[in-house]
């Protein structure tokens, strides 16, 4: 897959459409898309902007053309954003700032109510400790986290960040927020809610992505990431079966060792194939018994 005829989709110096598999990012003179779209539905309800920057017509310039990415600059004032659009959607955005104090900046991405009913925020840490999935509340507000997503049962949006660095809090348990009103549920980016003077330019890194990156294949709810492979008792149930396993390291006796396996491990899988359910094992070499035969080819 790739970005799909970017040079037709970027036409002049104010607006742009620009295409990846199932969805579009719009923009209309501004800095963020004014709109983006997924699977053919709208998914905002009036265009991303920043709070606290003067409304100005933006200003739109290609700078790299790739088979798989389109690199382009906004610019409205003294502030530009250098995008990167890669192949799956993946839209990584800096803003940069002129020295300086700023008072106030929050990135506000309304999205339309029907298309936000679900969220789940993340800190991306291993353990599941800092994730909060399920249904998007009436009002909801956190911490810093590196991913927050909000979306329904077929499409979806995605605020991404590596660090919050330039961010200034008065408090860091508001750094997120999300709001429903009515038809429009807003999510907010706090970036700077305590003035602070910069004495060089912030740049603000920060992605956005629209969901599904893909074509969903057919039973793809029914797949499962496990510790174990065993089967669904109901494999003629089409909305309860498991269609495939993603096996995790626990089929070796050294938990991640690609030339040892379980000795019961050949019945299990083919249990499974009984029932048609694909098992896919697979490794993780950041865990690996000491005792694994292989183990010195890895040192």
């Amino acid at each position: 897959s790739e970005v799909q005829n970017p040079k037709s989709a970027i036409g002049n110096q104010q607006s742009a459409i620009i295409s990846v598999w199932g969805r579009r990012y719009v923009y209309d003179n501004s800095l963020f898309p004014s709109q983006v779209t997924s699977l053919g539905k709208d998914l905002l309800a009036s265009p991303i902007r920043l709070v606290g920057l003067a409304d100005a017509k933006a200003s739109l310039k290609t700078t790299s053309q790739k088979p798989a990415a389109v690199d382009f600059k906004t610019q409205a004032g003294a502030v530009e954003v250098s995008n990167h659009l890669e192949f799956d959607g993946m839209l990584w955005c800096e803003a940069k700032f002129p020295a300086g104090e700023i008072k106030q900046l929050v990135l506000e991405i309304p999205l339309r109510s029907e298309a936000a009913t679900l969220f789940h925020a993340s800190n991306a840490e291993w353990a599941v400790a800092g994730s909060e999935p399920g249904a998007t509340p009436a009002q909801w507000n956190g911490s810093w986290k590196q991913c927050l997503w909000l979306g329904n049962e077929e499409a979806g949006f995605c605020w991404f960040a590596e660090s919050d660095q330039f961010w200034n809090l008065a408090d860091p348990k508001q750094a997120l927020t999300i709001e429903k009103r009515g038809a429009t549920t807003v999510l907010r980016i706090n970036l700077v809610t305590e003035p602070k003077t910069y004495a060089s330019g912030p740049v603000f890194r920060f992605g956005l992505q629209a969901t599904p990156m893909r074509p969903q294949p057919k039973g793809w709810r029914g797949w499962q990431f496990a510790t174990g492979a065993g089967y669904n008792p109901e494999p003629n149930n089409p909305e309860k079966v498991t269609h495939a396993i993603s096996w995790w390291m626990f089929w070796s006796p050294y938990i991640a060792s690609p030339f040892n396996s379980l000795p019961e491990m050949k019945a299990l899988v083919d249990r499974n194939h009984k029932h048609g359910i694909k098992v896919i094992p697979y490794e993780a070499l950041q865990v690996l018994n000491d005792k694994a035969p292989d183990v010195e080819d890895y040192k």
